[in-house]
């Protein structure tokens, strides 16, 4: 069924373009009649323009206060009004996939599709349809996200403020580096254990090092060396840099474990201009006290309602999992690899119980394992330590009780509860209308749908693909050499393999569709046919990347049966969209609409939540 719900997505910033007037020049030289010469236009940056109205950039255009102010209407439909905020914050809470592009014709698109979702949403809330057990549970789940959400915003977000004196203070600590030196164990008691050793004197560093690190610089006494804040993890700066020559942090946590660090020395650093400084060290205080209190209030509700981890169970589970994303470095390029791999665990496993809290209260491995197969492979965490898997099963267990704790409070009737809320119930209203009104009472019949078929036959065809090898070589005359070998017939399969035995990782085979998005496309299906080598490089490390095309497959034509699916899902769309349109236009009479399209061009188009 084709959903009516606003779509959501993250989308480019507003592209615009500015010009410098041309300016006119005469030469002495030349009569007073002659043409004047026009300089080229000049691109806008910090450096070349200033202005006393700028306020910021907007992908790379200066915002001297030319954006049309949140206030500003832009459409009325019946008593309901869509404000400049309004239409910044839907565009960007839109499914990303169904988002149209920010230009001029997407941005009275997107217009259009508000204008059709008011008049939808206030003839369906009029009906007042009875919504059944799947809605009234997908009312339920909405109320808990955002009483948990609104819990957080207000006893979290908004406790934290940030003083002028406080960012200066760490401002000055910037001016110096530090030399660092540090132990890595697995837990927080351990590492609470380990400072306590240190800070009373009943060992020495170098001993602690030998005993309890298991980190690879162990061997060095666990130097990390020079340090300054650019070259350190954000979630780390605030807990190092309060700490002087000598004295020793607190544990602090990171993606390796927990780490004790000791501060050797400090010299004097070149840090930037504090009015470019001051805002990162705003974030970072901001983050890490949000941070702390949102474990107080964890804590809180983790003793509240007995929360209880079998650590044993935890660290099992942790064991089978790997790292979701990593960076491969090819030879001309980074590229993030997406491991989707679900771990399975014996069936004796999975019944182990990692938590468990009060009135029975219980979540095992198998309950771990499907709360994390639910996630879309590219946002999953990493579990692949105890303490991250506490963290994960807590994230979940304790999601009633935060926003029972927000009921409790009255956050209930707070606008950031009431308002999705009421969005949501909207869109169940909007869906079931859609339902009874358009599409239960559409059809395809199947000699609708052989025609289709017959009359498109040449879009259904399977796309052109190919297979090829890629290497890479760090020499030119590594490059010549695979190259006359390649040429020679020598089936790359078998180079790649003896370059595996000989515990190199030199390339791969790859397939890739005509449909597929890659920086070799053009490459392997306009420049090579099978067969054929072709060289790349050198790149600015030096290294050349060869090509060896295997094979080509031009497609096929798909049958009538396999393209059965496809067909009567786009016949049944189309018609329901046409449906759609007609029954929007009729119920569009009923209300006064407002549109300003003209205006649209002037929305500052940028993500409310990250501006």
């Amino acid at each position: 069924m084709k959903r009516l719900v606003l779509p959501s997505r993250r989308a480019l910033l507003l592209c615009a373009s500015l010009t410098l007037a041309t300016v006119a020049l005469a030469a002495p030289s030349k009569p007073a009649a002659s043409a004047p010469a026009a300089t080229k236009p000049v691109k806008l940056t910090p450096e070349n323009f200033k202005s006393p109205k700028l306020r910021g950039w907007v992908n790379g255009i200066p915002d001297t206060g030319q954006f049309l102010p949140d206030s500003v209407v832009l459409l009325r439909v019946g008593d309901r009004v869509t404000r400049t905020s309004d239409y910044v914050s839907a565009y960007f809470r839109s499914y990303p996939e169904y988002r149209p592009a920010p230009d001029s014709a997407g941005r009275v698109t997107f217009l259009k599709t508000l204008r059709n979702r008011d008049v939808l949403g206030q003839v369906a809330l009029a009906l007042n349809l009875p919504i059944g057990f799947e809605e009234r549970l997908a009312l339920r789940e909405e109320r808990q996200r955002a009483l948990t959400t609104t819990v957080y915003q207000r006893l979290v977000a908004d406790s934290v403020t940030v003083t002028e004196d406080e960012v200066r203070d760490f401002y000055n600590a910037y001016q110096f580096k530090l030399k660092l030196r540090h132990i890595l164990v697995g837990d927080r008691n351990a590492a609470e254990m380990v400072r306590r050793e240190l800070v009373s004197g009943r060992t020495t560093w170098a001993a602690a090092v030998r005993r309890f690190s298991i980190a690879s610089d162990a061997a060095n006494n666990g130097e990390i060396g020079w340090i300054s804040p650019d070259k350190m993890d954000p979630n780390v700066i605030y807990q190092v840099y309060r700490i002087r020559p000598g004295e020793t942090s607190q544990p602090i946590q990171d993606g390796q474990g927990w780490h004790i660090v000791q501060a050797i020395e400090r010299q004097p650093n070149l840090v930037p201009p504090y009015v470019i400084a001051a805002k990162q060290i705003r974030i970072m205080i901001t983050t890490h006290r949000q941070s702390e209190r949102s474990e107080a209030l964890m804590t809180m509700l983790r003793l509240k309602h007995g929360v209880q981890y079998d650590t044993t169970a935890a660290q099992l589970a942790s064991e089978q999992f790997v790292q979701t994303t990593s960076t491969k470095q090819g030879a001309f390029s980074a590229t993030l690899e997406i491991n989707a791999k679900v771990p399975e665990f014996a069936p004796a496993d999975t019944g182990r119980l990692i938590a468990r809290w009060e009135n029975g209260g219980r979540f095992s491995i198998n309950d771990l394992v499907h709360a994390f197969s639910d996630i879309p492979p590219l946002v999953r965490p990493a579990l692949t330590r105890k303490e991250a898997v506490m963290a994960f099963v807590e994230s979940i267990a304790l999601e009633p009780f935060i926003a029972a704790h927000g009921e409790a409070l009255g956050l209930a009737k707070d606008s950031l509860v009431t308002v999705p809320l009421a969005r949501k119930l909207e869109e169940l209203m909007v869906n079931r209308m859609y339902a009874d009104s358009i599409s239960s009472r559409i059809y395809v019949s199947r000699a609708e749908r052989e025609a289709y078929y017959e009359k498109n036959k040449p879009q259904f065809f399977t796309f052109p693909s190919v297979d090829y090898a890629t290497f890479w070589r760090p020499t030119k005359a590594g490059m010549d050499s695979l190259v006359a070998i390649l040429k020679s017939g020598t089936d790359p399969r078998a180079i790649l393999a003896a370059d595996s035995a000989a515990g190199l990782i030199s390339g791969s085979i790859k397939h890739l569709r005509s449909d597929e998005t890659s920086t070799d496309h053009k490459i392997v299906f306009e420049e090579m046919r099978p067969g054929d080598v072709q060289t790349r490089g050198p790149d600015k490390q030096g290294d050349y990347i060869i090509y060896r095309l295997i094979g080509y497959d031009g497609g096929r034509q798909l049958s009538y049966a396999e393209s059965e699916p496809i067909i009567a899902e786009s016949l049944q769309n189309m018609r329901e969209d046409q449906a759609l349109q007609d029954l929007v236009a009729r119920l569009s009479s009923r209300f006064r609409i407002e549109m300003h399209p003209e205006l649209l061009g002037q929305i500052k188009l940028v993500d409310p939540t990250i501006d």
